[in-house]
């Protein structure tokens, strides 16, 4: 499964390593919490909250590993492209999370804690890689 995961994300431009990891994990991390968050609570409200907000999550950091691994290359405007994407991804995820709580009165704990599941993998990113060696600046 991880291999698969891993030519789809080479696929899709994560051709660095490192960052195809830290998508990978992010990706595990957040379908795992999902799942156990629908199954534990019996599918409830709380559940596919938690679901949406990994969703949320997920969306964000997936753009946010494309945009950096674009700016890299890129020698004029790189700033405000990376502004107007921030911005951007920002207002779609106030907008997203006005909905679930102010429409569709999503409980906020759940919401919290799927999006809390970006920290939890890049923890588990940093601390399974603490062993890996890397080159110093």
């Amino acid at each position: 499964m991880i291999r698969r995961l891993d030519r789809a994300l080479a696929a899709r431009g994560f051709d660095n390593p490192g960052t195809r990891r830290l998508v990978r994990i992010v990706i595990l991390t957040a379908l795992a919490v999902s799942a156990a968050a629908l199954l534990v609570t019996g599918f409830s409200a709380w559940g596919f909250s938690c679901a949406a907000g990994a969703g949320l999550m997920l969306f964000n950091f997936w753009h946010l590993a494309k945009a950096a691994k674009g700016l890299m290359f890129v020698r004029k405007g790189g700033a405000t492209a990376l502004v107007l994407r921030f911005y951007g991804r920002f207002i779609l995820t106030g907008v997203c999370l006005a909905v679930l709580v102010g429409w569709l009165e999503a409980p906020v704990g759940g919401l919290l804690t799927g999006l809390s599941t970006v920290i939890a993998g890049a923890v588990i990113w940093g601390v399974t890689g603490m062993g890996q060696k890397a080159k110093e600046a």
